[in-house]
């Protein structure tokens, strides 16, 4: 960790504060951390307030062997008088972002500001990858394979033969990397986290299943790791439980593009020659096109689609 946001003070100035108890919340790459108090005392100062951001080695507070007053303090222990308010039916929420919401807010906008982001789609035809799908769950019941945990094996393996779409671009650097490590974007109720399955290409259908299912439950929990979410390379984003046809990601920065996934649905297609009901999904690639053109993005994309009609090359 470089820098985090304080997102919360589990003591306000003024109050008793006892050795090894929560004094404060961070929040660094969408994963809390709580700072314990270093010693007995009251709080005397709050160098820095909820939503700032501070780096490590900043000293965020002082704890005093004396209580001190505070202004508002002094304020609190006045009579208020008391006022009358005329009742209305409707009111105004006004809240200032803060925590995990303004790190996501922060992220998206200096993702669409700082890349020139393109999304081009493609639709795939998933019929042989759902019966793919029924035979492995037969086999492995207990990792519970989804289409998504197949997508996600694809796109890994489409890395390995497109690495152009591997990496990061930050600080007008470009780094590519060797290892294939596939965020997945996982709703919470606080908003969005992507946990990170490291080496994905390396990785069995049955064991991307079984990692995503406990790194999802961990941060639904909120008990996930600094490390289950950082060193990702690319990332996928699945909205098909959603009975999303298409859609346009943003890109996870620093990374260089995002895959895309919408709804899988029946309808007719036309198959050798003739007329057939078959499963189709939509699949969009959003790219930064400061460092990646459209034909290797396209290409990408239809490398994963082949992978998803010829599936033999999966290992289970």
């Amino acid at each position: 960790m470089v820098k985090a946001t304080i997102t919360h003070w589990h003591k306000n100035i003024g109050e008793i504060v006892k050795k090894n108890e929560p004094l404060l919340e961070v929040e660094s790459a969408k994963i809390n951390f709580t700072v314990i108090a270093p010693c007995n005392g009251f709080l005397k100062e709050q160098n820095h307030q909820i939503g700032e951001l501070i780096s490590v080695g900043d000293t965020l507070g002082i704890i005093s062997k004396t209580k001190v007053l505070t202004n508002q303090q002094e304020a609190n222990r006045r009579p208020r008088p008391t006022t009358s308010q005329r009742s209305t039916n409707s009111r105004q929420i006004s809240n200032e972002l803060s925590g995990l919401r303004k790190t996501i807010a922060t992220n998206m906008m200096h993702s669409l500001t700082s890349m020139a982001q393109i999304t081009l789609m493609t639709e795939a035809d998933l019929t042989d990858m759902e019966l793919y799908q029924k035979n492995l769950n037969t086999k492995y019941p207990k990792a519970r394979i989804r289409s998504l945990h197949l997508i996600i094996k694809a796109a890994a393996k489409a890395l390995e033969l497109h690495p152009d779409l591997n990496g990061t671009y930050e600080n007008s650097r470009l780094t590519l990397s060797t290892d294939i490590n596939v965020g997945v974007a996982v709703s919470i109720d606080k908003g969005l986290i992507v946990p990170v399955i490291q080496n994905a290409n390396l990785k069995s259908v049955t064991s991307i299943a079984e990692e995503l299912f406990v790194l999802s439950k961990k941060a639904r929990d909120g008990t996930i790791d600094y490390q289950d979410v950082t060193n990702g390379t690319f990332t996928v984003s699945s909205l098909a439980s959603y009975d999303i046809d298409a859609f346009t990601p943003i890109i996870n920065p620093p990374e260089l593009a995002i895959l895309g996934i919408g709804r899988s649905i029946k309808r007719p297609l036309v198959v050798n020659e003739e007329i057939a009901i078959r499963t189709v999904a939509s699949l969009s690639i959003t790219f930064d096109h400061q460092v990646v053109d459209g034909a290797p993005a396209a290409s990408f994309l239809k490398t994963v689609k082949t992978n998803l009609t010829d599936l033999e090359w999966m290992a289970s």
